[in-house]
């Protein structure tokens, strides 16, 4: 993305985008940091274009929906949403840094789980409803 994107959306003002964490076919994932209390998090940007494309015609208001949607939900077990930016080419989600991975890497490096790991995957997961 642009230095230009990222100053026209206002999010250099309070993060600092440094190296790419993550790629996926519509976006890429930035380490993030606040300028003014210095937390590090992850920055998406999405391609609203490549986004469309690759979800079928399906608008980045869907996206906007459900950020709005998770920044109410409060809950340990679930990526805090803290903040949006948006260009007209490109939306920018601030999320919680984490850096453990998720349940499907874990599953793909050790090719398996034991009982122990799955039923405590699986209680986190019912606390949540």
């Amino acid at each position: 993305m642009a230095k230009s994107q990222e100053m026209e959306s206002g999010i250099s003002k309070r993060y600092e985008l440094r190296t790419t964490i993550g790629t996926g076919s519509f976006a890429v994932v930035k380490l993030g940091i606040d300028r003014s209390t210095g937390e590090h998090v992850a920055v998406k940007q999405i391609n609203k274009s490549k986004y469309e494309l690759k979800t079928k015609g399906k608008s980045p208001e869907s996206i906007k929906d459900e950020f709005l949607l998770l920044q109410q939900v409060n809950h340990p077990n679930i990526i805090k949403v803290h903040d949006m930016f948006e260009t007209d080419e490109t939306l920018y989600l601030v999320l919680e840094m984490a850096s453990g991975g998720d349940l499907f890497q874990r599953i793909i490096h050790q090719k398996k789980l034991s009982g122990f790991c799955l039923r405590k995957a699986i209680s986190k997961t019912y606390t949540l409803f």
